[in-house]
C-alpha cells in the first residue's frame, strides 16, 4: 500500500510546479507511525532527501492549471492549444472553439464520398470560357474546346476529325406559311412561293391552276400540240404522249375475231352489257342465245359434314350437292330465292343415310312436290334413307317445282 502512494505521488510531483513544497516535515509526525490521522487522509511522500506528507486539498494545489481549451505538454506543464472549448457533432457550424466529434467527422465522409468522383472529361468541359450560342466539341481524349455561335440560320456541319462549323447554305428561321415547302433558290434553302394541296380524295392528281398545286379528279385544259378533231392519246413506245390519227383510221394489225368461241364453265355477263345480233342466235340483256350444244362441266359440292348449307344464287345457277351431314340437322340445304331457270339437286353421298331437307329461302317462297305447293317458307325432306335424293328447279320469282330421284319425300 505504501509503494502505491509513493508512486503516486511521485507521478503528481512530475507535473507539479517549481517552489510548491509541503509545509510539514515527515519527523514533524505528530504520532509518529504510518497510521493515517482520524481528522484527514494524507499521502506521504519522498524525494530523496525529505520526506512530506499531503492532505488532498495541499496535493492538489502543486499543480498549474492551464486556461479553458485543450491542454497540450510544455514538457514541463500543461498550457492550452487552440482555445477549444468543447466538441460537437454539428457539420454545420462554423466556430473556431468547437471541435468536430467522431459523428460530425462520419457524416462529413459520408457526405463527400457521395459527390461526383474527379472526371478529366469535367474539368476540362469546367475550363472552357462559354460565350452565348456556343456548344462545346471534343478535341481528343478527355478534352474539350469552345465553338462560337454561328450566324443567325446557319446549320451545324461536321468535319470529320476536325473541328465543326457553322455552314451555308442557311435555312429559314421561322416556319413558313402552310402548305408551303422547302426549296432551293440556288444560294439558300427557302419556302417556296407556291402552296401544295393535301391529297384530298383517293386517285386524285396534283395539278397546278397557274399559282398554286392543287388536287384534283380531272385533266381538263391539258393542251398537248397537234391535237385536232377526233384524235386520241396515245404512246409513241417510247415514254412520249402523242395525238395520234382518227379513230376511223386506225388499224389494229394483230386483231383478227374468234371464229368459234369455246367457253369452259360458267359465264356472266354484266346486266349493263350491250349486245347486238349475232350470227349464233339473239341476244338478251343478260344472255346469249344459241342452238347446238355447248359443252362445259356443272358445278359439284361436297357438303360440310358438321354444318348445314346455304346455296348462293350469284356465282352458282345449277349445281349438284352430295351431303356429307354428320346428322339430319346439318343435312338442311336453304335455297336462294327463286328464279327461272335455277336447279339444284341433292343426295345422300356414299354410306351416308339423313333426312335431306330443301328449305326455301323465306315467307312468300314454295316447293311443288307432286303437285301440291309447300306452306309458305317451307320445305320438303327425305325419309332419310341411303342414296336419297332430289332435285328442284326455279319457275318463277316464288316456286321451284321438285323432282325426287330416289326415296320418299313430304312436305312440311
Amino acid at each position: 500500500m505504501k509503494k502505491i502512494l509513493f508512486l503516486v505521488v511521485a507521478f503528481f510531483l512530475m507535473f507539479a510546479s517549481i517552489g510548491n513544497t509541503a509545509t510539514i516535515r515527515m519527523d514533524e509526525l505528530t504520532d509518529g507511525t504510518s497510521t493515517p490521522p482520524t481528522t484527514s487522509w494524507y499521502v506521504v511522500g519522498y524525494n530523496a532527501t525529505t520526506a512530506y506528507r499531503f492532505t488532498i486539498g495541499s496535493l492538489l494545489g502543486l499543480f498549474t492549471y492551464p486556461a479553458a481549451g485543450v491542454a497540450v505538454s510544455t514538457g514541463t506543464g500543461w498550457t492550452t492549444s487552440l482555445n477549444i472549448t468543447g466538441i460537437s457533432d454539428s457539420t454545420s457550424t462554423t466556430s473556431s472553439t468547437v471541435a468536430g466529434s467522431a459523428t460530425a467527422v462520419k457524416s462529413a465522409y459520408d457526405l463527400a464520398n457521395g459527390k461526383q468522383a474527379s472526371s478529366a472529361t469535367l474539368s476540362s468541359l469546367a475550363g472552357l470560357t462559354e460565350t452565348n450560342g456556343g456548344i462545346p466539341y471534343g478535341t481528343g481524349d478527355n478534352g474539350y474546346a469552345w465553338l462560337a455561335a454561328g450566324a443567325a440560320g446557319k446549320v451545324l456541319q461536321g468535319a470529320g476529325a476536325a473541328a465543326p462549323a457553322w455552314s451555308t447554305p442557311t435555312y429559314p428561321s421561322a416556319s413558313g406559311t402552310a402548305r408551303k415547302i422547302l426549296v432551293s433558290d440556288g444560294t439558300n434553302n427557302v419556302y417556296s412561293t407556291e402552296t401544295w394541296a393535301v391529297p384530298g380524295t383517293s386517285g386524285n392528281i396534283l395539278k397546278s391552276d397557274g399559282t398554286n398545286w392543287t388536287s384534283s379528279n380531272t385533266i381538263s385544259n391539258v393542251t398537248i400540240g397537234g391535237f385536232t378533231a377526233s384524235k386520241v392519246l396515245c404512246s409513241d413506245g417510247s415514254g412520249n404522249a402523242l395525238a395520234c390519227t382518227n379513230l376511223t383510221d386506225l388499224a389494229f394489225s394483230s386483231y383478227a375475231p374468234l371464229a368459234s368461241p369455246t367457253f369452259t364453265g360458267t359465264v356472266t355477263l354484266p346486266n349493263s352489257t350491250s349486245l347486238t345480233t349475232p350470227v349464233i342466235g339473239a341476244a338478251t340483256g343478260t344472255s346469249l342465245y344459241a342452238t347446238g350444244r355447248i359443252d362445259g362441266t356443272v358445278g359439284v359440292t361436297l357438303s360440310t359434314a358438321n354444318s348445314a348449307t346455304t346455296i348462293d344464287s350469284t356465282s352458282n345457277k345449277s349445281s349438284y350437292y352430295f351431303n356429307q351431314g354428320d346428322s339430319d340437322a346439318h343435312s338442311i340445304y336453304t335455297l336462294p330465292t327463286a328464279a327461272a331457270g335455277l336447279q339444284y339437286c341433292v343426295k345422300n353421298y356414299t354410306g351416308i343415310s339423313r333426312v335431306v331437307t330443301f328449305q326455301t329461302s323465306a315467307a312468300g317462297q314454295y316447293i311443288d312436290l307432286d303437285g301440291t305447293n309447300s306452306a309458305s317458307g317451307g320445305f320438303i325432306h327425305s325419309a332419310g334413307a341411303a342414296g336419297d335424293g332430289a332435285c328442284v328447279v326455279g319457275t318463277d320469282a316464288t316456286h321451284w317445282v321438285a323432282f325426287p330421284v330416289k326415296g320418299t319425300w313430304s312436305r312440311d
